[in-house]
């Protein structure tokens, strides 16, 4: 179990000193440009973000996932992987800027259909870089992945600052967002990594893609389910309260993003190599989950008290109602990292469709309580209402999550509420 502690705690340790200053770099970008947006800019430019945050979970379909986790990968899949995941960003991308004008139509402004059709660039940068991330993560890599993190991060907010300095609204959130996997194959040329050539054949993916089109579901489900959110408050509320919505959730979600983020591309390794071990995958798993508590609750109820009075003087109180949102969101983000593991142990165990089940349900509760509570509440509280969805949303979906957990770990609601190591007794009943 010890190697297993310090391979977590050297991922933790290496991502997460880069993940921490990169997400610092970009909450000072977003800082900046707000001084030059207003919320209905940020609230049309972050509708056209999200489809397209949710459009690259798919990219590769999974394959990303797949290469951490099969025992064995030689050349030519790596390869013919590269090649894949690139002509499905192509797909994608093509597919998303056609749905531009209809996106346009939906929100009542003309000026998405362009925001659409450049933010669906990033989907080809992203099928490029998919295949080289994550030969890092398979190789423990986590100095390089970290640099290629923060090298990224800062020229990207260094182009939605600059955009925004020179007067291009809304245009400066969508090049940063577009442009940074653009940046992360810069970084990765830099600092030495991995990036293979492309072929024509590409024979022998069968294996990969079955594993990764069930991951790749999953994957899908859970963008769905963190940036859903955007639409459901555009078709309640509009541009301007997205606007709104987006500052509280970039401040609150972005720290629990980039925390989570961190703890799942280094737990994922370990845990795939203890996948036949139910003990010592039951002891990892739980001290991964206790590193998470530790790290992520002091962080985030810093971030929901003392994150109000700095949205509130922004661009003299464009967006100041949006403070009163941050301890629910940052209540609802830490939950989020708890569960956020779960997936992690299904992919290690080999149940990828435990994942997708999980996020299928997850996705529909949230439509059910997100859009209950704005339908419900928003006449009175108005935004408020998007806080109450959040923190009735998580606990809605434990009893599932749970139940998932046990029919693939062993693990039980006890053992995860007391994060106590219990030897061997852990996993024991796990499915082999």
């Amino acid at each position: 179990m010890k190697d297993e502690r310090q391979e977590i705690r050297r991922g933790l340790l290496l991502l997460g000193s880069a993940g921490v200053f990169a997400r610092l770099v970009d909450l000072g970008a977003i800082v900046v440009v707000l001084f030059f947006v207003s919320k209905e800019e940020l609230g049309a430019a972050s509708v056209a973000w999200a489809l397209t945050t949710i459009a690259e979970a798919a990219v590769g379909i999974g394959l990303g996932t797949a290469i951490v986790q099969t025992p064995t990968l030689d050349d030519r899949l790596v390869r013919a992987s590269s090649s894949f995941a690139l002509l499905s960003g192509l797909g994608l991308a093509a597919l998303l800027s056609a749905l531009g004008p209809f996106v346009a139509a939906w929100t009542g402004d003309p000026h998405v259909t362009a925001y659409v059709a450049v933010s669906s660039g990033k989907l080809i940068f992203t099928g490029l870089s998919l295949v080289p991330l994550h030969l890092l993560t398979r190789e423990l890599r986590f100095r390089a992945f970290g640099a290629v993190q923060v090298l990224a991060t800062l020229l990207a907010a260094l182009t939605r600052v600059g955009a925004a300095v020179g007067g291009l609204g809304a245009w400066a959130i969508v090049l940063g967002h577009a442009l940074h996997p653009l940046f992360v194959l810069v970084a990765l040329r830099l600092v030495g990594a991995r990036v293979p050539r492309l072929t024509q054949d590409l024979r022998g993916l069968s294996p990969l893609l079955r594993f990764g089109l069930r991951s790749s579901s999953s994957e899908v489900l859970e963008r769905v389910h963190r940036h859903a959110d955007t639409l459901i408050v555009n078709h309640f509320l509009g541009p301007g309260a997205v606007g709104l919505y987006r500052v509280a959730m970039d401040v609150t979600g972005g720290v629990a993003t980039a925390i989570g983020d961190v703890v799942n591309k280094a737990t994922l390794p370990v845990l795939s190599r203890l996948a036949r071990e139910p003990a010592r995958f039951g002891e990892a798993f739980l001290w991964a989950t206790k590193k998470v508590i530790t790290v992520a609750g002091p962080v985030l109820l810093l971030v929901g008290v003392a994150g109000g009075p700095l949205v509130a003087v922004i661009q003299g109180g464009e967006f100041a109602h949006a403070s009163a949102l941050l301890p629910f969101l940052a209540a609802a983000a830490f939950l989020r990292l708890v569960f956020q593991l779960f997936p992690m142990a299904f992919y290690a165990r080999g149940f990828p469709e435990e994942s997708l089940r999980l996020g299928a349900i997850s996705m529909v509760v949230l439509f059910v309580v997100l859009g209950g509570s704005l339908a419900l509440l928003a006449p009175s509280i108005g935004l408020l209402a998007v806080g109450v969805g959040w923190l009735l949303h998580y606990p809605s979906m434990a009893p599932f999550a749970y139940r998932a957990l046990r029919r693939t770990t062993g693990l039980r609601f006890r053992d995860h509420l007391r994060l106590r190591m219990r030897g061997s007794s852990l996993g024991a009943d796990a499915r082999a």
